[in-house]
């Protein structure tokens, strides 16, 4: 006997999953926000602000990620992550002056790669089940 599942069942896998990939992926990006070489200390402590996530490029070209925990007039106090050797790093309260910043992007939400992530995703689950069937024949 060939039966098709359906049923309430169907309806709560259809909307963990689609909970689960909205909760999981990530849909922000990072947006240039400043080129802080071309910009006074003043400005960047104006612009950038506390609580919020940025990418920083510092002399060097060694890329960070930040949340800032607080905004000083010389300086950025935050959370940092960045890649060591392939390996990814985090250190909290790290400081990084003004003058060691060549340039601040902001992240934000990425709402066309959350709809389509989102509608792929629940597309899928779709036609997956729609096409699945389970025998349960003798020997089950």
């Amino acid at each position: 006997m060939t039966t098709k599942i359906t049923g309430p069942s169907v309806k709560r896998w259809l909307f963990s999953t689609a909970l689960s990939t909205i909760l999981l992926a990530s849909c922000y990006s990072y947006k240039p926000y400043l080129d802080a070489r071309n910009t006074s200390p003043e400005t960047i402590s104006q612009k950038v602000s506390q609580g919020k996530r940025y990418a920083l490029t510092v002399v060097g070209g060694k890329k960070v990620e930040m949340r800032v925990d607080s905004v000083l007039t010389d300086r950025l106090i935050g959370d940092i992550h960045f890649r060591l050797n392939k390996a990814h790093m985090h250190q909290k309260d790290y400081t990084i002056y003004f003058n060691q910043i060549e340039s601040v992007k902001e992240r934000k939400l990425n709402a066309a790669l959350t709809m389509g992530l989102i509608g792929c995703t629940v597309g899928i689950a779709i036609l997956v089940i729609s096409n699945m069937t389970f025998n349960f024949g003798p020997g089950f």
